[in-house]
């Protein structure tokens, strides 16, 4: 059994923020128990308490928190999930292509590419799993996810709605409910930031190569790994207007990889 834990980022544009950005993780559900202990320790260590949120933003930072402690905990975080084989997926659009449309909608395109997908894996593997969101921005956020379930989905290949018949569950969580949403906000935050930050970046030379890792993909004879269609769900598909603005963003991905 996996579990899929999703949130979105980015959700307006700005003069940094090209993309529209949802994604989350997932994993085995025998994992969880020793990612939430791991966390937990993470937490300890950094001088959290209980009631503190972990997340990727520095603004989120509790005060009783050092800086040095806080970037620490997101980084040990991050590489506790390379150790327990996480899997990030996330779905990216062009905010030209989707500022017609509300939130919801364009949340609900991103999770029904993320949700086929899963169920894709989730066949590959011969196994079920189930999907949490963190809480969904509108109203009728329940109906919607009790209509993934009873009514199915539509994708960009496929306008005629599918149950998903590898997921047994949907449901709703929020910061604070769970560490895991906590790391799915860390990775998501982290990649990003790559997304947004110039080609010098040093900061996401450090941290994308850690992202690739956890990102679903497929690897080839040759030993080289996609993650394009795979965990990187870049929509439209061969949008000839913005071919150029997605393809600059896939060479400053590839550029975070260079030494």
């Amino acid at each position: 059994m996996y579990i899929l834990l999703l949130d979105e980022t980015n959700v307006e544009s700005t003069k940094i923020n090209n993309f529209f950005i949802y994604g989350g993780i997932f994993l085995p559900l025998e994992i969880v128990p020793v990612l939430h202990n791991k966390i937990i320790e993470i937490r300890k260590k950094a001088g959290f308490q209980p009631t503190d949120f972990l997340k990727f933003e520095t603004h989120s930072k509790p005060p009783s928190v050092i800086s040095a402690a806080f970037s620490q905990a997101k980084d040990e975080l991050i590489n506790a999930c390379i150790d327990n084989k996480v899997l990030f997926i996330t779905y990216i659009v062009h905010h030209n292509i989707a500022k017609k449309h509300t939130l919801e909608k364009k949340i609900q395109w991103a999770s029904n590419e993320i949700i086929a997908q899963f169920d894709l894996f989730l066949q590959i593997q011969h196994d079920k799993g189930f999907v949490i969101f963190d809480s969904l921005p509108f109203k009728g956020s329940f109906r919607y996810i009790a209509n993934l379930f009873n009514v199915g989905i539509t994708t960009a290949t496929s306008n005629t709605p599918h149950i998903p018949i590898n997921i047994v569950s949907y449901s709703m969580s929020t910061t604070g409910a769970s560490h895991l949403v906590s790391a799915t906000d860390i990775i998501l935050g982290a990649f990003r930031y790559c997304v947004n930050v110039s080609e010098e970046s040093v900061q996401a030379k450090k941290m994308f190569p850690n992202i690739l890792k956890l990102m679903y993909g497929n690897v080839d004879k040759e030993g080289e790994k996609n993650v394009i269609d795979y965990g990187l769900l870049i929509r439209p598909h061969r949008n000839v207007a913005y071919q150029k603005e997605y393809g600059e963003l896939v060479s400053k991905l590839n550029s975070f990889l260079q030494k």
